[in-house]
Protein backbone atom coordinates (compact mmCIF):
# COMPACT_ATOMS: atom_id res chain seq x y z
CA UNK A 1 0.00 0.00 0.00
CA UNK A 2 3.45 1.88 0.41
CA UNK A 3 2.96 2.02 -3.64
CA UNK A 4 -0.37 3.78 -3.55
CA UNK A 5 0.48 6.40 -0.69
CA UNK A 6 3.38 7.40 -3.37
CA UNK A 7 0.89 7.66 -6.57
CA UNK A 8 -1.78 9.78 -4.39
CA UNK A 9 1.67 12.15 -3.12
CA UNK A 10 2.73 12.45 -7.14
CA UNK A 11 -0.97 13.62 -7.74
CA UNK A 12 -0.40 15.89 -5.36
CA UNK A 13 2.68 17.55 -6.25
CA UNK A 14 1.27 17.33 -9.89
CA UNK A 15 -1.89 19.25 -9.35
CA UNK A 16 0.20 21.78 -7.34
CA UNK A 17 2.26 22.13 -9.65
CA UNK A 18 -0.65 23.34 -12.50
CA UNK A 19 -1.88 25.58 -9.69
CA UNK A 20 1.14 28.01 -10.36
CA UNK A 21 0.90 27.25 -13.99
CA UNK A 22 -0.10 30.22 -16.52
CA UNK A 23 -1.10 29.22 -20.03
CA UNK A 24 -1.84 31.04 -23.07
CA UNK A 25 -5.48 30.99 -23.88
CA UNK A 26 -5.43 30.41 -27.62
CA UNK A 27 -5.10 26.66 -28.91
CA UNK A 28 -6.33 27.26 -31.94
CA UNK A 29 -8.35 29.61 -34.12
CA UNK A 30 -11.36 30.51 -32.27
CA UNK A 31 -10.94 28.41 -29.63
CA UNK A 32 -9.36 29.24 -26.00
CA UNK A 33 -8.82 27.32 -23.00
CA UNK A 34 -11.21 28.73 -19.75
CA UNK A 35 -9.81 27.37 -16.42
CA UNK A 36 -12.20 27.31 -13.38
CA UNK A 37 -11.24 28.53 -9.87
CA UNK A 38 -13.17 25.45 -8.37
CA UNK A 39 -15.97 22.80 -8.47
CA UNK A 40 -18.99 24.15 -6.45
CA UNK A 41 -22.45 24.16 -7.33
CA UNK A 42 -21.88 20.39 -8.31
CA UNK A 43 -24.26 18.05 -9.04
CA UNK A 44 -21.44 14.59 -8.80
CA UNK A 45 -19.75 13.88 -5.06
CA UNK A 46 -17.29 11.91 -4.13
CA UNK A 47 -19.38 10.44 -2.03
CA UNK A 48 -21.25 8.78 -5.06
CA UNK A 49 -18.76 7.80 -7.33
CA UNK A 50 -21.09 5.71 -9.48
CA UNK A 51 -22.40 8.33 -10.92
CA UNK A 52 -19.91 9.50 -12.96
CA UNK A 53 -17.01 6.51 -12.52
CA UNK A 54 -17.82 2.94 -14.23
CA UNK A 55 -17.83 0.15 -11.95
CA UNK A 56 -14.32 -1.25 -13.87
CA UNK A 57 -12.95 2.23 -13.00
CA UNK A 58 -14.21 2.17 -9.41
CA UNK A 59 -12.41 -2.33 -9.59
CA UNK A 60 -9.26 -0.56 -10.66
CA UNK A 61 -9.21 2.54 -7.65
CA UNK A 62 -10.19 -0.74 -5.23
CA UNK A 63 -7.17 -2.80 -6.53
CA UNK A 64 -4.81 -0.87 -6.17
CA UNK A 65 -5.98 1.07 -2.81
CA UNK A 66 -6.37 4.39 -4.91
CA UNK A 67 -8.16 7.06 -3.34
CA UNK A 68 -11.28 9.91 -5.33
CA UNK A 69 -9.69 12.84 -4.77
CA UNK A 70 -11.63 16.46 -5.79
CA UNK A 71 -9.38 16.36 -9.19
CA UNK A 72 -11.71 13.23 -9.88
CA UNK A 73 -15.56 14.98 -9.77
CA UNK A 74 -16.28 16.28 -13.26
CA UNK A 75 -16.39 20.32 -13.93
CA UNK A 76 -19.37 21.66 -12.71
CA UNK A 77 -21.81 21.94 -14.80
CA UNK A 78 -23.75 25.01 -13.83
CA UNK A 79 -20.67 26.83 -14.85
CA UNK A 80 -20.19 25.16 -18.23
CA UNK A 81 -24.13 25.87 -19.00
CA UNK A 82 -22.88 29.56 -17.68
CA UNK A 83 -20.06 29.88 -19.85
CA UNK A 84 -22.28 28.71 -23.11
CA UNK A 85 -25.17 31.28 -22.18
CA UNK A 86 -21.91 34.08 -22.31
CA UNK A 87 -21.69 32.75 -26.42
CA UNK A 88 -18.76 29.88 -25.70
CA UNK A 89 -19.10 26.49 -27.17
CA UNK A 90 -17.71 24.22 -24.90
CA UNK A 91 -15.61 21.47 -26.97
CA UNK A 92 -14.58 19.53 -24.08
CA UNK A 93 -13.53 19.78 -20.53
CA UNK A 94 -11.38 18.08 -18.16
CA UNK A 95 -12.21 17.53 -14.37
CA UNK A 96 -8.15 16.75 -13.68
CA UNK A 97 -7.41 20.05 -14.90
CA UNK A 98 -10.97 21.80 -14.16
CA UNK A 99 -10.88 23.74 -17.24
CA UNK A 100 -12.87 23.51 -20.42
CA UNK A 101 -11.85 24.14 -24.34
CA UNK A 102 -13.91 26.42 -25.80
CA UNK A 103 -15.12 27.92 -29.37
CA UNK A 104 -15.62 31.35 -29.41
CA UNK A 105 -16.69 33.29 -32.90
CA UNK A 106 -17.72 36.77 -31.26
CA UNK A 107 -14.12 37.70 -29.10
CA UNK A 108 -16.41 40.48 -27.08
CA UNK A 109 -17.49 37.44 -25.00
CA UNK A 110 -13.82 37.38 -24.06
CA UNK A 111 -14.78 40.55 -22.45
CA UNK A 112 -17.63 38.87 -20.47
CA UNK A 113 -14.93 36.23 -19.09
CA UNK A 114 -13.28 38.38 -17.20
CA UNK A 115 -16.50 39.40 -15.26
CA UNK A 116 -16.64 35.95 -13.62
CA UNK A 117 -15.73 35.09 -10.87
CA UNK A 118 -15.94 31.17 -10.77
CA UNK A 119 -13.04 31.70 -13.84
CA UNK A 120 -9.66 31.61 -12.31
CA UNK A 121 -8.42 35.12 -14.05
CA UNK A 122 -5.06 34.47 -13.41
CA UNK A 123 -4.34 30.89 -15.44
CA UNK A 124 -7.12 31.68 -18.25
CA UNK A 125 -5.47 34.90 -20.38
CA UNK A 126 -7.39 36.37 -23.55
CA UNK A 127 -5.09 37.07 -25.75
CA UNK A 128 -5.62 36.57 -29.49
CA UNK A 129 -3.15 35.48 -31.71
CA UNK A 130 -3.28 35.68 -35.33
CA UNK A 131 -3.19 32.59 -37.55
CA UNK A 132 -0.43 32.73 -40.20
CA UNK A 133 -1.02 29.54 -41.70
CA UNK A 134 0.14 26.04 -40.85
CA UNK A 135 3.81 24.23 -41.49
CA UNK A 136 4.86 22.28 -44.40
CA UNK A 137 6.03 19.71 -41.95
CA UNK A 138 3.60 16.39 -41.74
CA UNK A 139 1.77 15.57 -38.54
CA UNK A 140 2.60 11.85 -39.01
CA UNK A 141 5.02 11.04 -41.67
CA UNK A 142 4.77 7.07 -42.55
CA UNK A 143 6.17 5.36 -45.00
CA UNK A 144 3.64 2.77 -46.12
CA UNK A 145 4.52 0.16 -48.35
CA UNK A 146 2.03 -2.81 -49.86
CA UNK A 147 2.86 -6.46 -49.55
CA UNK A 148 1.58 -8.71 -51.46
CA UNK A 149 2.78 -11.77 -49.96
CA UNK A 150 3.22 -12.29 -46.60
CA UNK A 151 5.77 -15.11 -45.67
CA UNK A 152 6.17 -15.68 -41.93
CA UNK A 153 5.13 -17.93 -39.12
CA UNK A 154 2.45 -20.69 -40.32
CA UNK A 155 0.32 -19.38 -37.42
CA UNK A 156 1.38 -15.51 -37.77
CA UNK A 157 1.55 -15.35 -41.32
CA UNK A 158 3.47 -11.92 -42.23
CA UNK A 159 2.95 -10.60 -38.56
CA UNK A 160 5.38 -13.63 -36.84
CA UNK A 161 8.39 -11.05 -36.74
CA UNK A 162 6.63 -7.73 -34.61
CA UNK A 163 5.58 -10.35 -32.06
CA UNK A 164 8.27 -13.11 -31.96
CA UNK A 165 11.18 -9.98 -31.34
CA UNK A 166 9.37 -9.40 -27.95
CA UNK A 167 8.73 -13.61 -27.43
CA UNK A 168 4.77 -12.15 -27.44
CA UNK A 169 4.29 -15.10 -29.31
CA UNK A 170 5.03 -17.35 -25.85
CA UNK A 171 2.35 -15.43 -24.04
CA UNK A 172 -0.35 -16.09 -26.72
CA UNK A 173 0.59 -20.05 -26.58
CA UNK A 174 0.08 -20.18 -23.50
CA UNK A 175 -3.46 -19.02 -24.06
CA UNK A 176 -3.21 -15.20 -23.15
CA UNK A 177 -4.60 -13.15 -26.09
CA UNK A 178 -5.64 -9.84 -24.07
CA UNK A 179 -9.09 -11.39 -23.18
CA UNK A 180 -11.06 -9.19 -20.88
CA UNK A 181 -8.56 -6.32 -21.05
CA UNK A 182 -9.49 -3.07 -22.26
CA UNK A 183 -7.50 -0.83 -24.19
CA UNK A 184 -8.11 2.70 -25.31
CA UNK A 185 -7.15 4.07 -28.17
CA UNK A 186 -6.22 7.76 -28.83
CA UNK A 187 -5.58 8.80 -32.18
CA UNK A 188 -6.66 10.92 -35.57
CA UNK A 189 -9.11 8.18 -36.77
CA UNK A 190 -10.00 5.12 -37.72
CA UNK A 191 -10.82 5.36 -41.38
CA UNK A 192 -12.60 1.87 -42.50
CA UNK A 193 -11.49 -0.20 -39.14
CA UNK A 194 -15.33 -1.44 -39.14
CA UNK A 195 -15.25 -3.24 -42.68
CA UNK A 196 -11.32 -4.37 -42.83
CA UNK A 197 -11.08 -7.88 -42.71
CA UNK A 198 -8.33 -8.06 -40.11
CA UNK A 199 -10.85 -6.22 -37.87
CA UNK A 200 -14.08 -8.29 -38.44
CA UNK A 201 -14.30 -10.36 -35.33
CA UNK A 202 -13.46 -7.30 -33.03
CA UNK A 203 -16.75 -5.87 -34.40
CA UNK A 204 -18.61 -9.28 -34.83
CA UNK A 205 -17.26 -9.94 -30.90
CA UNK A 206 -18.62 -6.78 -29.67
CA UNK A 207 -15.48 -5.82 -28.37
CA UNK A 208 -15.47 -2.59 -29.66
CA UNK A 209 -16.62 -0.81 -26.88
CA UNK A 210 -17.07 2.59 -27.89
CA UNK A 211 -16.01 5.11 -29.84
CA UNK A 212 -15.73 9.23 -29.52
CA UNK A 213 -14.33 12.05 -31.47
CA UNK A 214 -13.10 14.76 -29.67
CA UNK A 215 -11.71 17.29 -32.48
CA UNK A 216 -15.01 17.29 -34.34
CA UNK A 217 -17.75 16.12 -31.29
CA UNK A 218 -20.33 14.21 -32.94
CA UNK A 219 -18.31 13.12 -36.32
CA UNK A 220 -17.77 9.18 -37.16
CA UNK A 221 -14.34 7.90 -36.40
CA UNK A 222 -14.69 5.54 -39.01
CA UNK A 223 -14.72 7.98 -41.86
CA UNK A 224 -11.26 9.55 -40.01
CA UNK A 225 -7.61 9.33 -40.71
CA UNK A 226 -6.69 5.92 -41.36
CA UNK A 227 -3.51 6.20 -38.86
CA UNK A 228 -5.47 5.09 -35.91
CA UNK A 229 -6.90 1.81 -37.65
CA UNK A 230 -3.25 0.89 -38.53
CA UNK A 231 -2.41 1.11 -35.10
CA UNK A 232 -5.52 -0.58 -33.93
CA UNK A 233 -4.90 -4.16 -36.66
CA UNK A 234 -1.26 -4.19 -35.12
CA UNK A 235 -2.98 -5.08 -31.89
CA UNK A 236 -6.25 -6.11 -32.52
CA UNK A 237 -5.27 -8.35 -36.32
CA UNK A 238 -6.66 -11.37 -36.29
CA UNK A 239 -6.71 -13.40 -39.32
CA UNK A 240 -4.66 -17.12 -38.58
CA UNK A 241 -1.83 -17.78 -40.89
CA UNK A 242 -1.91 -14.33 -42.43
CA UNK A 243 -1.80 -11.38 -40.03
CA UNK A 244 -2.23 -11.77 -36.26
CA UNK A 245 -1.91 -8.42 -33.54
CA UNK A 246 -0.21 -8.66 -30.18
CA UNK A 247 -3.26 -8.73 -28.47
CA UNK A 248 -6.51 -10.38 -30.54
CA UNK A 249 -9.09 -11.06 -28.04
CA UNK A 250 -9.00 -7.50 -26.41
CA UNK A 251 -11.34 -5.05 -25.82
CA UNK A 252 -10.91 -1.64 -27.48
CA UNK A 253 -12.46 1.99 -26.65
CA UNK A 254 -11.73 3.70 -30.04
CA UNK A 255 -11.43 7.98 -29.28
CA UNK A 256 -9.87 10.40 -31.95
CA UNK A 257 -7.84 13.35 -30.31
CA UNK A 258 -6.02 14.17 -33.39
CA UNK A 259 -6.47 16.43 -35.38
CA UNK A 260 -3.97 15.49 -38.60
CA UNK A 261 -4.80 18.36 -40.66
CA UNK A 262 -3.22 20.80 -38.40
CA UNK A 263 -0.56 20.40 -35.34
CA UNK A 264 -2.42 22.65 -32.43
CA UNK A 265 -2.13 22.72 -28.79
CA UNK A 266 -6.05 22.03 -28.25
CA UNK A 267 -5.04 18.58 -29.45
CA UNK A 268 -3.13 18.24 -26.23
CA UNK A 269 -6.34 19.00 -24.28
CA UNK A 270 -8.66 16.55 -26.75
CA UNK A 271 -5.91 14.06 -25.56
CA UNK A 272 -6.46 14.93 -21.61
CA UNK A 273 -10.33 14.88 -22.49
CA UNK A 274 -10.07 11.11 -24.15
CA UNK A 275 -8.10 10.08 -21.50
CA UNK A 276 -10.51 11.15 -18.81
CA UNK A 277 -13.12 9.11 -21.09
CA UNK A 278 -11.16 6.06 -20.91
CA UNK A 279 -10.79 6.48 -16.84
CA UNK A 280 -14.04 6.70 -16.75
CA UNK A 281 -14.72 3.83 -18.74
CA UNK A 282 -12.72 1.47 -17.08
CA UNK A 283 -10.24 1.17 -19.57
CA UNK A 284 -7.15 -0.76 -18.19
CA UNK A 285 -4.40 0.80 -20.95
CA UNK A 286 -4.19 3.36 -22.48
CA UNK A 287 -1.95 3.04 -25.81
CA UNK A 288 -1.36 6.44 -27.96
CA UNK A 289 0.87 6.88 -30.98
CA UNK A 290 0.83 10.49 -30.70
CA UNK A 291 3.19 12.78 -29.68
CA UNK A 292 3.53 16.59 -29.15
CA UNK A 293 6.90 19.09 -29.92
CA UNK A 294 6.10 21.80 -32.36
CA UNK A 295 2.71 23.66 -33.53
CA UNK A 296 1.58 25.59 -36.35
CA UNK A 297 1.88 28.45 -34.11
CA UNK A 298 5.37 28.86 -33.11
CA UNK A 299 4.27 31.09 -29.92
CA UNK A 300 2.64 27.21 -28.68
CA UNK A 301 6.08 25.03 -29.53
CA UNK A 302 7.18 22.72 -26.78
CA UNK A 303 11.13 23.02 -26.17
CA UNK A 304 13.81 20.17 -24.97
CA UNK A 305 13.86 21.90 -21.82
CA UNK A 306 9.68 21.35 -21.63
CA UNK A 307 10.31 17.37 -21.89
CA UNK A 308 11.24 17.11 -18.17
CA UNK A 309 7.63 15.28 -17.07
CA UNK A 310 6.17 18.45 -15.58
CA UNK A 311 5.92 21.13 -17.83
CA UNK A 312 3.27 20.06 -20.55
CA UNK A 313 -0.26 19.67 -20.15
CA UNK A 314 -0.49 16.11 -22.13
CA UNK A 315 2.03 14.73 -20.20
CA UNK A 316 1.25 15.85 -17.01
CA UNK A 317 -2.37 14.00 -17.41
CA UNK A 318 -0.40 10.73 -18.69
CA UNK A 319 0.82 10.44 -15.49
CA UNK A 320 -2.87 11.83 -13.89
CA UNK A 321 -3.98 8.56 -15.73
CA UNK A 322 -1.53 6.32 -14.05
CA UNK A 323 -2.55 7.85 -10.38
CA UNK A 324 -5.56 6.17 -11.10
CA UNK A 325 -4.19 2.20 -12.16
CA UNK A 326 -4.04 2.85 -15.86
CA UNK A 327 -1.08 1.44 -17.85
CA UNK A 328 0.12 4.40 -20.40
CA UNK A 329 1.85 3.13 -23.77
CA UNK A 330 2.71 6.10 -25.96
CA UNK A 331 5.28 6.15 -29.10
CA UNK A 332 8.62 8.26 -28.44
CA UNK A 333 8.68 10.02 -31.48
CA UNK A 334 9.84 10.31 -35.29
CA UNK A 335 12.30 13.52 -34.28
CA UNK A 336 15.22 10.90 -34.08
CA UNK A 337 17.05 11.74 -37.54
CA UNK A 338 15.50 15.32 -37.40
CA UNK A 339 16.87 18.74 -35.53
CA UNK A 340 14.76 17.87 -32.51
CA UNK A 341 16.19 14.80 -32.68
CA UNK A 342 14.46 13.81 -28.94
CA UNK A 343 11.02 12.34 -27.37
CA UNK A 344 7.82 14.25 -27.40
CA UNK A 345 5.52 14.56 -25.45
CA UNK A 346 3.79 12.57 -23.64
CA UNK A 347 6.61 10.36 -23.70
CA UNK A 348 8.45 12.42 -21.20
CA UNK A 349 5.96 11.59 -18.60
CA UNK A 350 7.69 9.68 -15.63
CA UNK A 351 4.78 6.77 -15.29
CA UNK A 352 4.53 6.04 -19.01
CA UNK A 353 5.91 3.31 -21.31
CA UNK A 354 7.70 5.64 -24.06
CA UNK A 355 8.14 3.09 -26.84
CA UNK A 356 11.29 3.83 -29.13
CA UNK A 357 11.99 1.56 -32.81
CA UNK A 358 13.95 -1.07 -33.77
CA UNK A 359 14.04 -2.82 -37.28
CA UNK A 360 12.97 -6.97 -36.91
CA UNK A 361 16.48 -8.01 -35.84
CA UNK A 362 16.43 -5.27 -32.37
CA UNK A 363 18.39 -2.75 -34.33
CA UNK A 364 17.84 0.89 -33.57
CA UNK A 365 16.16 2.29 -36.44
CA UNK A 366 17.59 6.09 -36.75
CA UNK A 367 14.31 8.09 -37.00
CA UNK A 368 13.19 6.82 -33.23
CA UNK A 369 13.06 9.85 -31.07
CA UNK A 370 16.45 9.90 -28.82
CA UNK A 371 16.09 10.22 -24.97
CA UNK A 372 16.99 11.57 -21.86
CA UNK A 373 14.19 13.75 -20.92
CA UNK A 374 15.60 16.63 -20.13
CA UNK A 375 15.96 16.31 -16.23
CA UNK A 376 17.79 13.15 -17.41
CA UNK A 377 15.84 10.24 -17.12
CA UNK A 378 15.87 7.19 -19.16
CA UNK A 379 14.02 7.54 -22.33
CA UNK A 380 12.43 5.87 -24.11
CA UNK A 381 11.69 3.31 -21.91
CA UNK A 382 11.58 0.37 -24.33
CA UNK A 383 11.74 -0.72 -27.70
CA UNK A 384 9.92 -2.91 -30.20
CA UNK A 385 10.00 -3.94 -34.29
CA UNK A 386 8.90 -0.04 -35.61
CA UNK A 387 10.48 -0.51 -38.99
CA UNK A 388 8.66 -2.20 -41.77
CA UNK A 389 6.06 -2.59 -39.40
CA UNK A 390 2.79 -5.32 -40.85
CA UNK A 391 -0.37 -2.93 -41.07
CA UNK A 392 -3.56 -3.51 -42.32
CA UNK A 393 -4.38 -0.75 -44.89
CA UNK A 394 -7.92 0.92 -46.13
CA UNK A 395 -8.40 -1.75 -49.17
CA UNK A 396 -8.58 -4.20 -47.08
CA UNK A 397 -4.71 -4.83 -48.13
CA UNK A 398 -1.89 -4.95 -46.16
CA UNK A 399 1.67 -2.82 -45.74
CA UNK A 400 4.69 -2.49 -44.29
CA UNK A 401 5.15 1.04 -42.17
CA UNK A 402 7.84 2.58 -40.00
CA UNK A 403 7.62 4.54 -36.96
CA UNK A 404 7.06 4.75 -33.34
CA UNK A 405 3.36 4.67 -33.72
CA UNK A 406 4.08 0.77 -34.99
CA UNK A 407 5.92 0.11 -32.30
CA UNK A 408 3.81 1.33 -29.62
CA UNK A 409 0.78 -0.74 -30.28
CA UNK A 410 3.06 -4.42 -30.65
CA UNK A 411 3.91 -3.33 -26.51
CA UNK A 412 0.22 -1.94 -25.48
CA UNK A 413 -1.14 -5.57 -26.88
CA UNK A 414 1.69 -7.71 -25.48
CA UNK A 415 1.32 -6.02 -22.23
CA UNK A 416 -2.38 -6.56 -22.09
CA UNK A 417 -1.56 -10.23 -22.94
CA UNK A 418 0.36 -10.20 -19.25
CA UNK A 419 -2.18 -8.25 -17.46
CA UNK A 420 -4.79 -11.41 -18.44
CA UNK A 421 -2.34 -13.39 -17.34
CA UNK A 422 -1.96 -11.32 -13.83
CA UNK A 423 -4.82 -9.40 -13.72
CA UNK A 424 -4.73 -8.65 -9.45
CA UNK A 425 -1.34 -6.88 -10.84
CA UNK A 426 -1.01 -3.06 -10.72
CA UNK A 427 0.21 -0.74 -13.55
CA UNK A 428 3.62 -0.34 -11.58
CA UNK A 429 4.29 -4.03 -11.34
CA UNK A 430 3.13 -4.45 -15.05
CA UNK A 431 5.36 -1.56 -16.21
CA UNK A 432 8.56 -3.08 -14.01
CA UNK A 433 7.95 -6.43 -15.09
CA UNK A 434 8.39 -4.99 -18.77
CA UNK A 435 11.15 -3.04 -18.13
CA UNK A 436 12.88 -5.49 -16.27
CA UNK A 437 12.85 -8.51 -19.36
CA UNK A 438 14.45 -5.76 -21.58
CA UNK A 439 17.80 -6.26 -23.23
CA UNK A 440 20.02 -4.40 -21.48
CA UNK A 441 17.74 -3.38 -18.28
CA UNK A 442 21.16 -2.99 -16.54
CA UNK A 443 22.86 -0.56 -19.31
CA UNK A 444 20.04 1.61 -20.44
CA UNK A 445 21.12 4.04 -23.52
CA UNK A 446 19.27 6.65 -25.42
CA UNK A 447 18.21 4.82 -28.69
CA UNK A 448 16.60 2.20 -27.04
CA UNK A 449 16.15 2.50 -23.02
CA UNK A 450 15.99 -0.25 -21.65
CA UNK A 451 15.60 -2.33 -24.98
CA UNK A 452 13.56 -4.67 -25.93
CA UNK A 453 11.30 -6.62 -23.98
CA UNK A 454 10.91 -10.55 -23.21
CA UNK A 455 7.40 -11.13 -22.17
CA UNK A 456 8.28 -14.64 -21.08
CA UNK A 457 10.53 -13.17 -19.04
CA UNK A 458 8.29 -11.05 -18.03
CA UNK A 459 5.52 -13.25 -17.22
CA UNK A 460 7.87 -15.24 -14.96
CA UNK A 461 8.97 -11.79 -13.35
CA UNK A 462 5.45 -11.14 -12.32
CA UNK A 463 4.40 -14.14 -11.54
CA UNK A 464 7.30 -14.25 -8.83
CA UNK A 465 5.80 -10.74 -7.51
CA UNK A 466 2.40 -12.44 -7.71
CA UNK A 467 3.11 -14.80 -5.40
CA UNK A 468 5.55 -12.81 -3.15
CA UNK A 469 2.68 -9.87 -2.41
CA UNK A 470 -0.07 -12.85 -2.25
CA UNK A 471 2.02 -15.47 -0.02
CA UNK A 472 -0.20 -15.11 2.90
CA UNK A 473 -2.98 -16.30 0.50
CA UNK A 474 -4.61 -19.73 -0.28
CA UNK A 475 -4.40 -21.26 -4.04
CA UNK A 476 -8.11 -21.07 -4.45
CA UNK A 477 -10.80 -19.36 -2.18
CA UNK A 478 -14.56 -19.75 -2.64
CA UNK A 479 -16.75 -16.99 -1.16
CA UNK A 480 -19.24 -16.33 0.09
CA UNK A 481 -18.89 -19.88 2.10
CA UNK A 482 -20.88 -21.31 3.85
CA UNK A 483 -23.25 -20.67 0.26
CA UNK A 484 -27.24 -21.17 -0.94
CA UNK A 485 -27.49 -21.07 -4.44
CA UNK A 486 -24.29 -19.73 -5.73
CA UNK A 487 -20.45 -19.37 -4.99
CA UNK A 488 -17.85 -17.09 -6.26
CA UNK A 489 -14.30 -18.46 -6.65
CA UNK A 490 -11.24 -16.61 -6.31
CA UNK A 491 -7.93 -18.01 -7.99
CA UNK A 492 -4.08 -16.94 -7.14
CA UNK A 493 -2.85 -18.15 -10.32
CA UNK A 494 -3.23 -17.53 -13.81
CA UNK A 495 -6.14 -19.28 -16.01
CA UNK A 496 -5.09 -19.01 -19.77
CA UNK A 497 -8.31 -21.26 -20.50
CA UNK A 498 -11.06 -20.01 -22.08
CA UNK A 499 -12.73 -22.01 -19.67
CA UNK A 500 -12.43 -24.30 -16.79
CA UNK A 501 -14.27 -27.56 -15.48
CA UNK A 502 -16.23 -27.04 -11.93
CA UNK A 503 -17.23 -30.58 -9.84
CA UNK A 504 -18.99 -30.63 -7.09
CA UNK A 505 -18.77 -33.66 -5.28
CA UNK A 506 -20.26 -34.57 -2.22
CA UNK A 507 -18.44 -36.32 1.02
CA UNK A 508 -18.41 -39.45 -0.47
CA UNK A 509 -16.76 -38.73 -3.37
CA UNK A 510 -20.04 -38.87 -5.45
CA UNK A 511 -20.10 -36.30 -8.45
CA UNK A 512 -23.17 -33.99 -7.19
CA UNK A 513 -22.74 -31.39 -10.64
CA UNK A 514 -20.27 -30.28 -13.45
CA UNK A 515 -20.31 -27.25 -15.38
CA UNK A 516 -17.82 -25.52 -17.60
CA UNK A 517 -17.26 -21.82 -16.42
CA UNK A 518 -15.61 -19.19 -18.93
CA UNK A 519 -13.06 -17.83 -16.87
CA UNK A 520 -10.27 -16.59 -19.53
CA UNK A 521 -7.92 -14.46 -17.71
CA UNK A 522 -10.25 -14.05 -14.56
CA UNK A 523 -9.34 -14.80 -11.13
CA UNK A 524 -13.12 -14.05 -9.73
CA UNK A 525 -15.54 -16.42 -11.46
CA UNK A 526 -19.25 -17.10 -9.86
CA UNK A 527 -20.20 -20.68 -9.63
CA UNK A 528 -24.25 -21.08 -10.11
CA UNK A 529 -26.07 -23.69 -8.89
CA UNK A 530 -29.04 -25.05 -10.74
CA UNK A 531 -32.35 -24.93 -9.40
CA UNK A 532 -32.44 -28.71 -11.41
CA UNK A 533 -29.63 -29.74 -9.01
CA UNK A 534 -31.21 -30.37 -5.44
CA UNK A 535 -28.18 -29.85 -1.98
CA UNK A 536 -28.97 -30.37 1.06
CA UNK A 537 -27.01 -28.49 3.88
CA UNK A 538 -23.71 -29.83 4.22
CA UNK A 539 -20.06 -29.83 3.78
CA UNK A 540 -19.06 -31.02 -0.15
CA UNK A 541 -15.86 -30.68 -1.50
CA UNK A 542 -14.94 -28.32 -4.98
CA UNK A 543 -12.72 -29.24 -7.68
CA UNK A 544 -11.69 -26.68 -10.35
CA UNK A 545 -10.12 -28.73 -13.63
CA UNK A 546 -7.83 -26.24 -15.76
CA UNK A 547 -4.71 -27.42 -17.93
CA UNK A 548 -2.56 -26.22 -15.61
CA UNK A 549 -3.87 -27.47 -12.54
CA UNK A 550 -6.53 -29.24 -10.68
CA UNK A 551 -7.70 -26.98 -7.32
CA UNK A 552 -9.27 -28.49 -4.38
CA UNK A 553 -11.38 -26.74 -1.56
CA UNK A 554 -14.77 -27.52 0.59
CA UNK A 555 -17.53 -25.28 0.89
CA UNK A 556 -20.56 -25.29 3.13
CA UNK A 557 -23.90 -25.52 1.79
CA UNK A 558 -26.48 -23.67 3.72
Amino acid sequence: MQKAGSMRKALAILIGFLLSCQVQAQTAPGKYLVWFTDKNNNTYSLSDPGKFLSERALDRRLRDNISLTPADLPVSRYYLDSIERLGCHVINSSRWFNNATVAISDTTVLSLLKTISFIDQQKTTYSVTPFTGKKSRPVHPLDLTPVLNLPGNSFYGGSYAQIALEKGDELQKMGFRGHDVQIALLDAGFYMANQLPSLDSLFADGRALGTRDFVSPGNNIYMEHPHGMNVLSIIAGNLPHIFVGTAPDASFWLFRSEDANSEMLIEEDNWVAAAETADSAGADIISTSLGYSQFDWPIQNHTYQDMDGKSTRISLAADMASARGMLVVVSAGNEGNLPWKYITAPADAFQVIACGATDSLGMYATFSSQGPSYDGRVKPNVAAMGRATLVQLPDGSFGRGSGTSFSAPIISGLAACLWQAYPRASNYELRQAIEQSCSHYSSPDNFTGYGIPDFRKAYDLLGQAMKEKFADEKDIVAFPNPFTTFFSLRITDPLPDAAVTVNLYDLNGKLIMTTRQSVSGRYVFQVQVPETVSLSKGIYLVKVLSTNHTYTLKAVKL
